[in-house]
Formats: structure tokens, C-alpha cells, sequence
């Protein structure tokens, strides 16, 4: 019975290296495409509040995601999806050169040199979709609730410093926690009386949560710059209490 397990697990992970090398489906394409979106949106808010070193984290993790899509390029046929390849690759090459420009503007904090890159980096996304014929995929703003995006986004990147920290990865953790932080900082601004589904929220409850948690991730922080060591434990209680701000009163535990 064993001996028989063995051939087939063997015979299965055999399978499953054949079919690796070929295009499986372009989710992982898209999946960084957009993230390279989202932290262009985010360095965007980071340079508008003035959190420059935030911002060249946010556009750090940018050039991570652009050095990730020519991997996947040929992914795309398997949704049908034939991408003129070589304009592709010359405007990933030309956004990783405006990308490298913005993150020298931002540490000489040149606002004036931010103010031209910033849409001419979104040009390149609407440059895409054009060419892929997709632009009704992009419209700005987008349609997707922000409220409830920066609510799974805290939790995403408290998520992400957890498995940083398991891999001994202090210093990275220590940028995803200030990411989560900054989504609570946002959270607070937009925090609105009605909720997902028109649930009434008491909003006064839910700033303070914010508030508190916000605190904590602080505390956090300034104990790694003593200590080079970060503890979320601390962290853990207060983030879930604000979760729990919206989601009790929406019955959503």
C-alpha cells in the first residue's frame, strides 16, 4: 500500500512540473500588474501627507512587482488574452526608469519633480489597457468600496509582517506594519456612520478603536528602533477590536 502511494505521489508531482512550464492562466500577471497600481495609489498618499519615507517603501515594493511580470507574460494566452509582448516589456522597462526618477525625488524631496512623475507613472497603466483593449477595466475613481478595502488591507499587511517576522524578516515587517498603520490613519479619515451593507455604525466607538490600535502600532514601532526586536501581541488585541467595531454591529462574526 505504501509502494503504491509513493508512485503515485511521485507520478503526480511529475505531472505538476510538466504542466508548470507551460502557461497555466494570467492571474499571476494581473495579480502584480495591480499591485503595482495599488502601490502607486499609495505612494501617491504618502507623498500627499508627507510621509516620504513611507513613499519610497510604497515605490520600493513597486520596482519588486515590475521585476516580477516578465515571468508571466506568456500566462496570458491562457486567458485568451494576446498582449503585443514587446510593448509590454518597453513600458515596464520605461515605468521602472520613471519609478527609479520618483524614489530620487522623493529622498531629495523635490515636490515639483514628484508633481510631474506621479501621472505620468498612470499613464503607463491606462497605456496597457488601452493596447489590450481592456479600458473598461479602468476607470478612476474605482468602484470598490474604500471603506471596506482599507478595513482588509490593515488586516493584509498585519497579516504579511506576521509571516515576515516568522521568516526573521524584522526590517521588511517593520515597513508592513507602518503600511497597516498608515490604512488606519486613512480608515480614520473616511470612517463614515453607515457601513458595508447600510449597517449604522457607532462611529465614535470605531474612531477610538482606530485611535488605539494606531497607538499600539506606534509603541511597536518605536520598541524595534531600541530593541531591533518587534512583539505583535500587543498589536493583536486592539487591530481586532477595531474590526470587531464593524463587524458586530453587522452581524458579520
Amino acid at each position: 500500500m505504501k509502494k503504491t502511494l509513493i508512485i503515485l505521489c511521485l507520478a503526480i508531482l511529475s505531472t505538476t512540473t510538466v504542466f508548470a512550464k507551460e502557461p497555466v492562466s494570467g492571474y499571476r500577471f494581473k495579480h502584480y500588474m495591480h499591485e503595482i497600481f495599488k502601490n502607486y495609489r499609495n505612494a501617491n498618499i504618502s507623498i500627499e501627507m508627507r510621509d516620504y519615507d513611507l513613499a519610497e517603501v510604497h515605490t520600493r515594493h513597486l520596482l519588486e512587482n515590475l521585476s516580477q511580470i516578465p515571468n508571466f507574460t506568456k500566462d496570458l494566452r491562457a486567458d485568451g488574452i494576446n498582449l503585443d509582448e514587446a510593448f509590454l516589456l518597453t513600458t515596464i522597462n520605461g515605468l521602472r526608469t520613471d519609478v527609479t526618477e520618483l524614489r530620487k525625488a522623493i529622498k531629495a524631496k523635490d515636490a515639483g519633480k514628484m508633481k510631474k512623475l506621479q501621472p505620468k507613472l498612470l499613464q503607463s497603466c491606462i497605456g496597457c489597457h488601452t493596447e489590450a483593449n481592456l479600458k473598461w477595466l479602468f476607470r478612476l475613481p474605482m468602484s470598490k468600496n474604500l471603506f471596506e478595502e482599507y478595513m482588509h488591507e490593515i488586516g493584509d499587511n498585519y497579516a504579511m509582517a506576521e509571516q515576515l517576522l516568522a521568516s526573521n524578516d524584522i526590517d521588511e515587517a517593520e515597513d508592513y506594519i507602518k503600511i497597516a498603520n498608515q490604512y488606519l490613519t486613512l480608515l480614520e479619515k473616511i470612517a463614515p456612520y453607515e457601513g458595508p451593507s447600510g449597517v449604522i455604525l457607532d462611529r465614535k466607538r470605531f474612531v477610538n478603536e482606530i485611535g488605539k490600535a494606531q497607538g499600539f502600532a506606534l509603541l511597536v514601532l518605536d520598541d524595534f528602533k531600541e530593541k531591533r526586536a518587534i512583539d505583535l501581541t500587543a498589536l493583536k488585541k486592539p487591530l481586532n477590536n477595531v474590526c470587531v467595531a464593524c463587524h458586530e454591529p453587522a452581524m458579520l462574526k
